[in-house]
């Protein structure tokens, strides 16, 4: 149960991580990204 829960939350801080990511090069490079 511990280790699906670890597992989830790596998963969610990727995600973010990711999004956060295009977010910053879209603003970078001032582009409409979907």
């Amino acid at each position: 149960m511990m280790m699906m829960m670890m597992m989830m939350m790596m998963m969610m801080m990727m995600m973010m991580m990711m999004m956060m990511k295009k977010i910053t090069v879209c603003s970078l490079r001032e582009i409409s990204c979907s």
